[in-house]
Protein backbone atom coordinates (compact mmCIF):
# COMPACT_ATOMS: atom_id res chain seq x y z
CA UNK A 1 0.00 0.00 0.00
CA UNK A 2 1.97 2.80 -0.96
CA UNK A 3 1.59 6.37 -3.05
CA UNK A 4 -1.63 6.99 -0.59
CA UNK A 5 -3.01 10.58 -1.38
CA UNK A 6 -1.20 13.45 0.48
CA UNK A 7 1.54 11.84 1.06
CA UNK A 8 3.89 13.87 -0.35
CA UNK A 9 2.17 17.19 0.88
CA UNK A 10 4.49 18.03 3.59
CA UNK A 11 7.12 20.72 4.20
CA UNK A 12 10.01 19.14 5.97
CA UNK A 13 11.59 22.88 6.88
CA UNK A 14 8.31 23.85 8.89
CA UNK A 15 8.15 23.77 12.58
CA UNK A 16 6.16 20.81 13.78
CA UNK A 17 4.34 22.02 17.29
CA UNK A 18 4.37 26.20 16.93
CA UNK A 19 4.30 27.01 12.64
CA UNK A 20 2.61 30.41 13.72
CA UNK A 21 0.32 31.61 11.07
CA UNK A 22 -3.54 32.51 11.11
CA UNK A 23 -4.37 28.81 10.16
CA UNK A 24 -2.65 27.56 12.98
CA UNK A 25 -4.03 30.07 15.56
CA UNK A 26 -7.88 29.17 14.27
CA UNK A 27 -7.34 25.68 15.11
CA UNK A 28 -5.38 26.42 18.18
CA UNK A 29 -8.78 28.52 19.01
CA UNK A 30 -11.04 25.79 17.75
CA UNK A 31 -9.49 23.31 20.22
CA UNK A 32 -9.83 25.95 22.98
CA UNK A 33 -13.62 25.98 22.57
CA UNK A 34 -14.13 22.52 22.45
CA UNK A 35 -13.80 22.33 26.08
CA UNK A 36 -16.43 23.56 27.12
CA UNK A 37 -16.39 21.65 30.62
CA UNK A 38 -12.99 23.28 31.63
CA UNK A 39 -13.74 26.79 30.28
CA UNK A 40 -17.42 26.29 32.57
CA UNK A 41 -15.60 25.83 35.47
CA UNK A 42 -13.37 28.59 35.33
CA UNK A 43 -15.89 31.06 34.46
CA UNK A 44 -17.83 29.51 37.52
CA UNK A 45 -14.86 30.22 39.59
CA UNK A 46 -14.26 33.58 38.21
CA UNK A 47 -18.14 34.36 38.31
CA UNK A 48 -18.22 33.68 42.29
CA UNK A 49 -14.90 35.08 42.96
CA UNK A 50 -15.87 38.46 40.91
CA UNK A 51 -19.59 38.63 42.87
CA UNK A 52 -17.56 38.17 46.28
CA UNK A 53 -15.41 40.86 45.39
CA UNK A 54 -17.97 43.20 43.74
CA UNK A 55 -19.98 42.73 47.13
CA UNK A 56 -17.33 42.02 50.56
CA UNK A 57 -14.65 44.41 49.01
CA UNK A 58 -16.43 47.57 48.56
CA UNK A 59 -18.03 46.51 52.01
CA UNK A 60 -14.60 46.40 53.61
CA UNK A 61 -13.11 49.39 51.96
CA UNK A 62 -15.44 51.43 53.28
CA UNK A 63 -15.82 49.97 57.11
CA UNK A 64 -11.59 50.57 56.60
CA UNK A 65 -12.43 54.01 55.35
CA UNK A 66 -14.62 54.39 58.25
CA UNK A 67 -12.04 53.32 61.00
CA UNK A 68 -9.01 55.28 59.23
CA UNK A 69 -6.99 58.05 60.93
CA UNK A 70 -8.46 60.29 59.14
CA UNK A 71 -12.17 59.70 60.18
CA UNK A 72 -11.21 58.85 63.72
CA UNK A 73 -9.54 62.77 63.54
CA UNK A 74 -13.67 64.17 63.98
CA UNK A 75 -14.07 66.52 66.84
CA UNK A 76 -17.21 66.94 68.55
CA UNK A 77 -18.09 70.43 68.62
CA UNK A 78 -21.13 70.57 70.87
CA UNK A 79 -19.23 71.49 73.95
CA UNK A 80 -17.96 74.30 72.37
CA UNK A 81 -20.66 75.76 71.19
CA UNK A 82 -22.09 75.73 74.29
CA UNK A 83 -18.99 76.87 76.21
CA UNK A 84 -19.35 79.95 72.97
CA UNK A 85 -22.79 80.49 74.16
CA UNK A 86 -22.43 80.66 77.69
CA UNK A 87 -19.60 82.79 77.39
CA UNK A 88 -21.74 85.63 75.42
CA UNK A 89 -24.52 85.31 77.50
CA UNK A 90 -22.53 86.57 80.39
CA UNK A 91 -20.69 89.17 78.22
CA UNK A 92 -24.27 90.61 76.88
CA UNK A 93 -25.11 90.48 80.53
CA UNK A 94 -22.38 92.28 81.44
CA UNK A 95 -22.44 95.26 79.07
CA UNK A 96 -25.82 95.66 80.13
CA UNK A 97 -24.70 96.10 83.34
CA UNK A 98 -22.51 98.38 82.56
CA UNK A 99 -24.45 100.83 80.32
CA UNK A 100 -27.45 100.70 83.02
CA UNK A 101 -24.03 101.98 85.73
CA UNK A 102 -23.31 104.47 82.97
CA UNK A 103 -26.59 106.12 82.32
CA UNK A 104 -27.51 106.45 85.94
CA UNK A 105 -23.74 108.22 86.51
CA UNK A 106 -24.82 110.50 83.48
CA UNK A 107 -28.47 111.12 85.09
CA UNK A 108 -26.72 111.86 88.71
CA UNK A 109 -24.37 113.97 87.10
CA UNK A 110 -27.46 116.19 85.36
CA UNK A 111 -29.33 116.31 88.20
CA UNK A 112 -26.52 117.74 89.95
CA UNK A 113 -25.82 120.08 87.46
CA UNK A 114 -29.09 121.52 87.53
CA UNK A 115 -28.85 121.50 91.00
CA UNK A 116 -25.75 123.45 91.38
CA UNK A 117 -27.03 126.29 89.34
CA UNK A 118 -29.66 127.15 91.75
CA UNK A 119 -29.46 129.60 93.88
CA UNK A 120 -28.40 127.97 97.46
CA UNK A 121 -29.24 129.56 101.22
CA UNK A 122 -25.57 130.47 102.46
CA UNK A 123 -26.33 127.80 105.11
CA UNK A 124 -26.03 124.91 102.47
CA UNK A 125 -22.96 126.36 100.97
CA UNK A 126 -20.70 124.06 102.85
CA UNK A 127 -22.30 121.23 102.73
CA UNK A 128 -21.35 117.69 101.52
CA UNK A 129 -23.76 117.86 98.75
CA UNK A 130 -23.18 121.43 97.61
CA UNK A 131 -19.60 120.54 96.83
CA UNK A 132 -20.85 117.48 95.48
CA UNK A 133 -22.81 118.98 92.75
CA UNK A 134 -20.26 122.14 92.72
CA UNK A 135 -17.80 119.78 91.23
CA UNK A 136 -20.53 118.31 88.62
CA UNK A 137 -21.14 122.00 87.43
CA UNK A 138 -17.28 121.99 87.00
CA UNK A 139 -16.52 119.10 85.31
CA UNK A 140 -19.59 119.49 83.04
CA UNK A 141 -18.19 123.26 82.01
CA UNK A 142 -14.34 121.84 81.72
CA UNK A 143 -15.92 119.32 79.37
CA UNK A 144 -17.74 121.54 77.63
CA UNK A 145 -15.14 123.89 76.98
CA UNK A 146 -12.18 122.39 77.75
CA UNK A 147 -9.61 125.68 78.38
CA UNK A 148 -6.99 126.33 80.72
CA UNK A 149 -8.99 129.05 82.83
CA UNK A 150 -11.89 126.38 83.29
CA UNK A 151 -9.29 123.99 84.57
CA UNK A 152 -7.83 126.23 86.75
CA UNK A 153 -11.18 126.98 88.78
CA UNK A 154 -11.96 123.40 88.45
CA UNK A 155 -8.75 122.96 90.53
CA UNK A 156 -9.82 125.63 93.41
CA UNK A 157 -13.17 124.28 93.53
CA UNK A 158 -13.24 123.49 97.51
CA UNK A 159 -13.78 120.03 97.63
CA UNK A 160 -9.97 119.79 95.66
CA UNK A 161 -8.86 122.09 98.28
CA UNK A 162 -6.89 119.18 100.36
CA UNK A 163 -6.03 117.05 97.85
CA UNK A 164 -2.33 117.39 97.08
CA UNK A 165 -2.50 115.81 93.24
CA UNK A 166 -3.31 119.20 92.74
CA UNK A 167 -1.30 121.44 93.20
CA UNK A 168 1.34 119.92 90.63
CA UNK A 169 -0.93 119.58 87.54
CA UNK A 170 -2.37 123.64 88.50
CA UNK A 171 1.82 124.31 88.53
CA UNK A 172 2.20 122.43 85.07
CA UNK A 173 -0.87 123.85 83.67
CA UNK A 174 1.00 127.42 84.19
CA UNK A 175 3.79 126.82 82.89
CA UNK A 176 1.99 125.91 79.45
CA UNK A 177 -0.41 128.65 79.56
CA UNK A 178 2.78 131.15 79.96
CA UNK A 179 4.58 129.08 76.93
CA UNK A 180 1.49 129.24 74.89
CA UNK A 181 1.49 133.41 75.75
CA UNK A 182 5.31 133.65 74.04
CA UNK A 183 4.06 132.60 70.84
CA UNK A 184 1.75 135.62 70.15
CA UNK A 185 -1.00 135.68 67.64
CA UNK A 186 0.28 133.40 65.51
CA UNK A 187 1.05 130.58 67.82
CA UNK A 188 -2.12 128.59 66.75
CA UNK A 189 -0.02 127.70 63.16
CA UNK A 190 2.77 126.08 65.01
CA UNK A 191 3.46 122.07 65.59
CA UNK A 192 4.91 123.27 69.80
CA UNK A 193 1.80 125.28 70.18
CA UNK A 194 -0.63 122.73 69.09
CA UNK A 195 1.13 120.27 71.42
CA UNK A 196 1.37 122.59 74.19
CA UNK A 197 -2.50 122.56 73.57
CA UNK A 198 -2.93 118.81 73.69
CA UNK A 199 -0.56 119.00 76.95
CA UNK A 200 -3.32 121.71 78.72
CA UNK A 201 -5.96 119.23 77.63
CA UNK A 202 -4.22 116.62 79.07
CA UNK A 203 -3.51 118.33 82.14
CA UNK A 204 -7.53 119.39 82.41
CA UNK A 205 -8.43 115.88 81.64
CA UNK A 206 -6.12 115.02 85.01
CA UNK A 207 -8.02 117.37 86.92
CA UNK A 208 -11.64 116.47 85.74
CA UNK A 209 -10.66 112.98 86.97
CA UNK A 210 -9.63 113.86 90.10
CA UNK A 211 -12.69 115.68 90.41
CA UNK A 212 -15.02 113.09 89.32
CA UNK A 213 -13.20 110.83 92.42
CA UNK A 214 -13.92 113.08 94.67
CA UNK A 215 -17.04 114.15 93.86
CA UNK A 216 -17.98 110.02 93.71
CA UNK A 217 -16.72 109.95 97.56
CA UNK A 218 -18.34 113.02 98.54
CA UNK A 219 -22.02 111.14 96.78
CA UNK A 220 -20.62 107.54 97.97
CA UNK A 221 -20.75 106.37 94.65
CA UNK A 222 -18.07 103.32 93.64
CA UNK A 223 -16.45 104.96 91.01
CA UNK A 224 -14.63 101.31 90.74
CA UNK A 225 -17.92 100.01 89.45
CA UNK A 226 -17.58 100.58 86.01
CA UNK A 227 -13.82 100.05 85.82
CA UNK A 228 -14.57 96.62 86.84
CA UNK A 229 -17.34 95.55 84.81
CA UNK A 230 -15.27 97.13 81.56
CA UNK A 231 -12.25 94.63 83.03
CA UNK A 232 -15.37 92.04 83.28
CA UNK A 233 -16.44 93.13 79.46
CA UNK A 234 -13.36 92.51 77.99
CA UNK A 235 -12.73 89.36 79.85
CA UNK A 236 -15.49 87.68 78.56
CA UNK A 237 -14.66 89.34 75.08
CA UNK A 238 -11.04 87.48 74.79
CA UNK A 239 -12.83 84.53 75.51
CA UNK A 240 -15.21 84.71 73.03
CA UNK A 241 -12.83 84.94 70.24
CA UNK A 242 -10.71 82.34 71.77
CA UNK A 243 -14.10 80.18 72.06
CA UNK A 244 -14.75 80.97 68.20
CA UNK A 245 -11.04 80.09 67.16
CA UNK A 246 -11.30 76.99 68.42
CA UNK A 247 -14.61 76.32 66.88
CA UNK A 248 -13.48 77.13 64.03
CA UNK A 249 -10.61 75.04 63.78
CA UNK A 250 -12.95 71.91 65.51
CA UNK A 251 -14.44 72.90 62.03
CA UNK A 252 -11.70 72.86 59.51
CA UNK A 253 -10.61 69.54 60.86
CA UNK A 254 -14.21 68.20 60.84
CA UNK A 255 -14.47 69.24 57.26
CA UNK A 256 -11.10 67.95 56.06
CA UNK A 257 -12.00 64.48 58.01
CA UNK A 258 -15.62 64.44 56.14
CA UNK A 259 -14.18 64.97 52.72
CA UNK A 260 -11.40 62.14 53.01
CA UNK A 261 -14.43 59.80 54.16
CA UNK A 262 -16.74 60.68 51.42
CA UNK A 263 -13.92 60.16 48.99
CA UNK A 264 -12.94 56.96 50.79
CA UNK A 265 -16.40 55.92 50.45
CA UNK A 266 -17.37 57.02 47.07
CA UNK A 267 -14.13 54.96 45.55
CA UNK A 268 -15.44 51.95 47.46
CA UNK A 269 -19.06 51.87 46.65
CA UNK A 270 -20.22 50.18 43.45
CA UNK A 271 -23.05 51.63 41.56
CA UNK A 272 -23.53 49.63 38.92
CA UNK A 273 -27.10 47.77 39.29
CA UNK A 274 -27.06 43.85 39.99
CA UNK A 275 -28.23 42.84 36.20
CA UNK A 276 -25.31 44.75 35.36
CA UNK A 277 -23.04 43.44 38.21
CA UNK A 278 -24.03 40.06 37.22
CA UNK A 279 -23.80 40.38 33.52
CA UNK A 280 -20.36 42.28 33.98
CA UNK A 281 -19.33 39.23 36.15
CA UNK A 282 -20.39 36.31 33.73
CA UNK A 283 -18.93 37.88 31.11
CA UNK A 284 -15.45 38.41 32.92
CA UNK A 285 -15.85 34.94 34.03
CA UNK A 286 -16.41 33.36 30.35
CA UNK A 287 -13.62 35.58 29.12
CA UNK A 288 -10.87 34.31 31.32
CA UNK A 289 -12.46 30.69 30.91
CA UNK A 290 -11.89 30.89 27.47
CA UNK A 291 -8.31 32.64 27.73
CA UNK A 292 -7.37 29.76 30.42
CA UNK A 293 -8.65 26.87 27.82
CA UNK A 294 -6.63 28.71 25.32
CA UNK A 295 -3.34 28.94 27.71
CA UNK A 296 -3.89 25.47 28.25
CA UNK A 297 -3.71 24.96 24.64
CA UNK A 298 -1.02 26.95 23.62
CA UNK A 299 0.99 24.85 26.51
CA UNK A 300 0.34 21.56 24.86
CA UNK A 301 -1.07 22.11 21.70
CA UNK A 302 -3.66 19.27 20.64
CA UNK A 303 -4.85 17.79 17.27
CA UNK A 304 -7.51 20.12 15.44
CA UNK A 305 -7.45 19.41 11.97
CA UNK A 306 -5.51 18.95 8.85
CA UNK A 307 -2.78 21.73 9.29
CA UNK A 308 -1.73 20.27 12.44
CA UNK A 309 -1.84 17.03 10.17
CA UNK A 310 0.32 17.76 7.23
CA UNK A 311 2.71 19.56 9.89
CA UNK A 312 3.00 16.68 13.00
CA UNK A 313 1.77 13.30 11.43
CA UNK A 314 3.11 14.56 7.77
CA UNK A 315 0.23 13.14 6.20
CA UNK A 316 -2.86 14.32 5.27
CA UNK A 317 -6.74 13.36 7.07
CA UNK A 318 -8.20 10.26 5.35
CA UNK A 319 -11.14 10.04 7.02
CA UNK A 320 -13.23 11.14 9.80
CA UNK A 321 -15.30 8.22 11.83
CA UNK A 322 -17.61 9.07 14.34
CA UNK A 323 -17.29 7.71 17.61
CA UNK A 324 -20.11 5.86 18.16
CA UNK A 325 -22.28 3.00 16.46
CA UNK A 326 -24.28 6.00 14.64
CA UNK A 327 -25.77 5.04 11.30
CA UNK A 328 -23.33 7.66 9.66
CA UNK A 329 -20.27 4.97 10.75
CA UNK A 330 -20.71 2.84 7.46
CA UNK A 331 -20.43 5.29 4.96
CA UNK A 332 -18.05 7.03 6.78
CA UNK A 333 -15.89 4.21 6.96
CA UNK A 334 -16.39 3.59 3.06
CA UNK A 335 -15.30 6.70 2.18
CA UNK A 336 -12.59 6.44 4.41
CA UNK A 337 -11.37 2.69 2.80
CA UNK A 338 -11.82 4.04 -0.78
CA UNK A 339 -9.22 6.89 -0.08
CA UNK A 340 -7.16 4.23 1.94
CA UNK A 341 -7.46 0.57 -0.35
CA UNK A 342 -8.34 1.81 -3.33
CA UNK A 343 -7.65 -2.04 -4.51
CA UNK A 344 -6.81 -4.34 -2.36
CA UNK A 345 -4.42 -7.40 -3.13
CA UNK A 346 -4.01 -10.44 -1.05
CA UNK A 347 -1.79 -9.55 1.70
CA UNK A 348 -1.82 -5.98 2.30
CA UNK A 349 -0.81 -4.92 5.70
CA UNK A 350 -1.58 -1.80 7.57
CA UNK A 351 -1.37 -0.90 10.62
CA UNK A 352 -3.81 1.37 13.04
CA UNK A 353 -2.02 3.33 15.57
CA UNK A 354 -3.97 4.66 17.98
CA UNK A 355 -3.06 7.39 21.35
CA UNK A 356 -5.59 5.65 23.34
CA UNK A 357 -7.34 2.33 23.31
CA UNK A 358 -10.49 2.73 22.54
CA UNK A 359 -9.85 5.27 19.52
CA UNK A 360 -7.22 2.07 18.25
CA UNK A 361 -10.11 -0.21 18.55
CA UNK A 362 -13.25 1.48 17.40
CA UNK A 363 -11.35 2.96 14.01
CA UNK A 364 -10.16 -1.01 13.45
CA UNK A 365 -12.95 -2.89 14.23
CA UNK A 366 -15.00 -0.29 11.42
CA UNK A 367 -12.07 -0.95 8.90
CA UNK A 368 -12.03 -4.77 9.57
CA UNK A 369 -15.61 -5.27 9.19
CA UNK A 370 -16.50 -2.76 6.41
CA UNK A 371 -13.74 -5.09 4.29
CA UNK A 372 -15.13 -8.15 5.28
CA UNK A 373 -18.73 -6.93 4.54
CA UNK A 374 -17.13 -6.67 1.42
CA UNK A 375 -16.34 -10.59 1.09
CA UNK A 376 -12.49 -9.81 1.89
CA UNK A 377 -10.62 -12.03 4.33
CA UNK A 378 -9.32 -9.40 6.82
CA UNK A 379 -7.26 -11.00 9.91
CA UNK A 380 -7.54 -8.63 12.70
CA UNK A 381 -4.10 -8.55 15.45
CA UNK A 382 -5.32 -6.74 18.77
CA UNK A 383 -2.17 -6.05 20.75
CA UNK A 384 -4.50 -4.48 23.51
CA UNK A 385 -2.92 -6.34 26.87
CA UNK A 386 -4.63 -4.37 28.84
CA UNK A 387 -8.79 -4.30 27.87
CA UNK A 388 -8.69 -5.93 24.29
CA UNK A 389 -11.28 -3.61 23.35
CA UNK A 390 -11.26 -4.80 19.62
CA UNK A 391 -12.02 -8.75 20.81
CA UNK A 392 -14.62 -7.56 23.14
CA UNK A 393 -15.88 -5.70 20.43
CA UNK A 394 -15.95 -8.77 17.95
CA UNK A 395 -17.00 -10.92 20.82
CA UNK A 396 -13.84 -12.84 20.76
CA UNK A 397 -12.16 -14.47 23.70
CA UNK A 398 -9.29 -12.36 24.93
CA UNK A 399 -6.92 -15.71 25.14
CA UNK A 400 -5.01 -17.20 23.76
CA UNK A 401 -3.15 -14.57 21.75
CA UNK A 402 -0.36 -12.45 20.93
CA UNK A 403 1.67 -12.72 24.06
CA UNK A 404 1.01 -16.58 23.85
CA UNK A 405 2.71 -17.07 21.12
CA UNK A 406 5.41 -14.27 21.89
CA UNK A 407 6.37 -15.79 25.35
CA UNK A 408 4.80 -19.31 25.53
CA UNK A 409 5.55 -20.59 21.81
CA UNK A 410 2.02 -20.92 20.43
CA UNK A 411 1.72 -21.10 17.07
CA UNK A 412 -0.33 -17.76 15.36
CA UNK A 413 -2.49 -20.84 13.77
CA UNK A 414 -3.60 -21.50 17.46
CA UNK A 415 -4.07 -18.11 18.59
CA UNK A 416 -6.33 -17.14 15.41
CA UNK A 417 -10.04 -16.86 16.41
CA UNK A 418 -11.78 -17.44 12.84
CA UNK A 419 -15.59 -16.59 12.22
CA UNK A 420 -17.78 -19.48 12.23
CA UNK A 421 -20.23 -19.88 9.82
CA UNK A 422 -21.22 -18.65 6.11
CA UNK A 423 -23.30 -15.96 7.19
CA UNK A 424 -21.01 -13.98 9.20
CA UNK A 425 -17.40 -11.92 7.79
CA UNK A 426 -14.46 -13.37 7.12
CA UNK A 427 -12.94 -11.86 9.50
CA UNK A 428 -10.92 -13.84 11.88
CA UNK A 429 -9.13 -11.98 15.06
CA UNK A 430 -5.68 -12.91 17.05
CA UNK A 431 -6.59 -11.53 20.48
CA UNK A 432 -3.66 -9.88 22.39
CA UNK A 433 -3.60 -12.65 25.76
CA UNK A 434 -1.95 -11.55 28.62
CA UNK A 435 -0.13 -8.86 29.92
CA UNK A 436 3.82 -9.88 29.49
CA UNK A 437 5.88 -9.21 32.59
CA UNK A 438 9.35 -9.53 30.26
CA UNK A 439 9.59 -8.49 26.91
CA UNK A 440 11.05 -11.32 24.85
CA UNK A 441 14.58 -11.31 22.68
CA UNK A 442 14.91 -9.61 20.05
CA UNK A 443 15.43 -12.91 17.73
CA UNK A 444 12.15 -14.80 19.28
CA UNK A 445 10.44 -11.28 18.13
CA UNK A 446 11.86 -11.20 14.62
CA UNK A 447 10.84 -14.76 14.08
CA UNK A 448 7.34 -14.56 15.90
CA UNK A 449 6.79 -11.37 13.03
CA UNK A 450 8.14 -13.11 10.45
CA UNK A 451 5.23 -15.78 11.26
CA UNK A 452 2.94 -13.29 11.23
CA UNK A 453 3.90 -12.13 7.76
CA UNK A 454 3.68 -15.47 6.36
CA UNK A 455 0.47 -15.80 8.10
CA UNK A 456 -0.71 -12.42 6.39
CA UNK A 457 -0.04 -13.53 3.24
CA UNK A 458 -3.22 -15.61 3.30
CA UNK A 459 -5.69 -12.52 4.08
CA UNK A 460 -6.80 -9.67 2.13
CA UNK A 461 -5.48 -7.51 4.44
CA UNK A 462 -4.31 -7.91 7.81
CA UNK A 463 -4.76 -5.08 10.43
CA UNK A 464 -2.55 -4.73 13.34
CA UNK A 465 -3.91 -2.61 15.78
CA UNK A 466 -1.42 -0.78 18.12
CA UNK A 467 -2.18 0.73 21.08
CA UNK A 468 -0.36 2.35 24.27
CA UNK A 469 -0.74 -1.03 26.09
CA UNK A 470 2.27 -2.90 24.87
CA UNK A 471 3.36 -0.07 22.34
CA UNK A 472 7.32 -1.66 22.27
CA UNK A 473 6.10 -5.32 21.69
CA UNK A 474 3.41 -4.63 18.87
CA UNK A 475 6.06 -1.90 16.73
CA UNK A 476 8.67 -4.43 17.03
CA UNK A 477 6.16 -6.92 15.33
CA UNK A 478 5.33 -4.26 11.96
CA UNK A 479 8.66 -4.21 10.45
CA UNK A 480 9.29 -8.17 10.16
CA UNK A 481 5.70 -8.83 9.58
CA UNK A 482 6.82 -6.22 6.32
CA UNK A 483 4.28 -3.61 7.68
CA UNK A 484 5.18 -0.96 5.85
CA UNK A 485 2.12 1.81 6.14
CA UNK A 486 0.17 2.70 9.36
CA UNK A 487 -2.86 4.81 10.17
CA UNK A 488 -2.67 7.13 12.87
CA UNK A 489 -5.86 8.14 14.89
CA UNK A 490 -6.44 11.13 16.52
CA UNK A 491 -8.99 12.84 18.02
CA UNK A 492 -9.99 16.67 17.77
CA UNK A 493 -9.05 18.89 20.54
CA UNK A 494 -7.51 15.59 22.79
CA UNK A 495 -5.06 13.75 20.98
CA UNK A 496 -1.41 15.87 21.59
CA UNK A 497 0.74 16.94 18.71
CA UNK A 498 3.45 16.10 20.82
CA UNK A 499 2.35 12.53 21.12
CA UNK A 500 1.48 12.39 17.40
CA UNK A 501 5.43 13.48 16.84
CA UNK A 502 7.26 10.64 18.86
CA UNK A 503 4.93 8.00 17.03
CA UNK A 504 5.50 9.51 13.93
CA UNK A 505 9.88 9.54 14.78
CA UNK A 506 9.09 6.14 16.17
CA UNK A 507 7.37 4.55 13.51
CA UNK A 508 10.14 5.95 10.97
CA UNK A 509 12.54 4.70 12.87
CA UNK A 510 11.38 1.08 12.00
CA UNK A 511 10.97 1.58 8.49
CA UNK A 512 6.86 2.23 8.67
CA UNK A 513 5.00 5.94 6.81
CA UNK A 514 2.21 7.53 8.09
CA UNK A 515 -0.11 7.14 5.40
CA UNK A 516 -2.58 9.11 6.76
CA UNK A 517 -4.60 9.99 9.66
CA UNK A 518 -8.20 8.98 10.91
CA UNK A 519 -10.14 12.00 12.53
CA UNK A 520 -12.55 10.24 15.38
CA UNK A 521 -14.66 12.72 15.87
CA UNK A 522 -16.71 13.12 19.58
CA UNK A 523 -20.16 12.16 19.30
Amino acid sequence: MTGQPGAEAHDASAPELFPGGAPWLRARARNALRHPVRIGVVAGAVFLLTLLALIVLPAGQRRAAELSPVAQRHLDTLPILARQHDVDRRRVRTAHSLDSLRLALVAADSADSATAERPRPAAAADSTATMGRELSRLIARAERAPLPSIYRELALARALAHDERVAPLLDSLDDVVREQKGYGTRAALDSLYVALTERSRAIGGALIALARGRRSALRGDAPDDTLLLRARVDTLTREGDATERQLALARQVNTRAQAALTAARESANVNAPPTAMLVAALALGLALGAAASLTLEFADPRFAGEVDAQIVARAPIVGRLPDDGSSGLREATDRLLGRVTPAFVPGSRLAIIGLESAEAAHVSVAIATAVAAAGRAVLLVDTDTQAARASVQLRRPATPGVTDVLARGLTWSAAIHAHIGSHAAPLDVIPPGTSLKFAPGTVAMDDAARALGAVADGYDLMLVMVTPADTPIAEALLAPARVVDALVVAVPGETSLSAMRRTRERLGARGITIRGVVALEPA
